[in-house]
């Protein structure tokens, strides 16, 4: 269980332990807004030699829109650094890993927020810079569908399945500062609480790519899942195959740049 949280997952692999019986499960520390903690991550998990079949990336920042420090140490915008970076750094140095433990799957936790942008989709310009916390969040899940297209055709014919989901407006800690706001935050809270869905119901769709055999059957292949394992279209900008490799290059160049600093 790769987390920057050690507490919380400890108790979280104590539950599972408990509920299944599986006692073979171990906390990888990762803390995907620090791209050496990200290398040091990847490198203490293949140390252990062992296969790799499934890679969820799940981590979502979504930043407290009353705080104005929104920067990695590295000056990147964090919603951009962790959703967008982070994931990428982190498949990126256990892809080989994946190939050698074919057949595998690669699932990127993207969202229906993809659609909020601003005109002409990700502002490569903006990224030390900033932008409002709706806007970053979108684009940043915006990039996550680009990087699921991106491996996708790396990966094609090689065994290994790569999908990106929205899994549906869920009930997690991932909103916990909008319910906090003054004002909207009641009205939110009351909208939230009647129509989010559980953590369980929120992680089905990420379970069907992840471990249905009709993903394989199927040939399902950089697709875009939503609830409940149906496949949808999202932006047109989020088909567009120049715009995922744009945006590799550029992923690519920054975090080489920053962990060459």
């Amino acid at each position: 269980m790769a987390s920057r949280n050690e507490k919380n997952s400890l108790q979280a692999i104590d539950r599972i332990k408990a509920e299944t019986g599986n006692q073979d499960v171990e906390f990888l520390s990762l803390d995907l807004a620090d791209f050496k903690s990200v290398e040091k991550a990847a490198n203490e998990f293949l140390a252990k030699n062992i296969p790799l079949h499934l890679l969820i990336l799940n981590a979502g920042y979504m930043a407290n829109p009353i705080v104005a420090d929104t920067f990695t140490a590295d000056g990147i915008e964090k919603h951009f650094a962790i959703n967008v970076c982070g994931h990428f750094h982190f498949t990126r140095l256990l892809v080989d890993k994946v190939v050698e433990s074919a057949p595998g799957r690669i699932v990127f936790l993207s969202s229906l927020a993809h659609l909020i942008i601003l005109p002409g989709g990700i502002q490569y310009d903006r990224i030390s810079t900033g932008l409002t916390i709706g806007t970053a969040y979108g684009q940043s899940k915006l990039g996550s569908l680009l990087l699921a297209k991106a491996f996708a055709k790396r990966l094609e014919g090689k065994g290994v399945y790569v999908n990106a989901v929205h899994p549906g407006t869920v009930n997690t800690d991932l909103f916990k500062d909008l319910t906090s706001l003054p004002y909207i935050g009641g009205l939110f809270s009351n909208l939230f609480y009647y129509t989010a869905e559980t953590p369980a119901n929120g992680a089905l769709t990420t379970l069907y790519c992840a471990t249905s055999p009709e993903i394989e059957e199927n040939e399902f292949h950089g697709e875009y899942f939503v609830p409940y394992g149906i496949i949808a279209t999202p932006s047109k900008i989020a088909q567009d195959p120049k715009e995922a490799e744009k945006l590799w290059d550029f992923v690519e160049q920054l975090v080489n740049e920053k962990l060459n600093a």
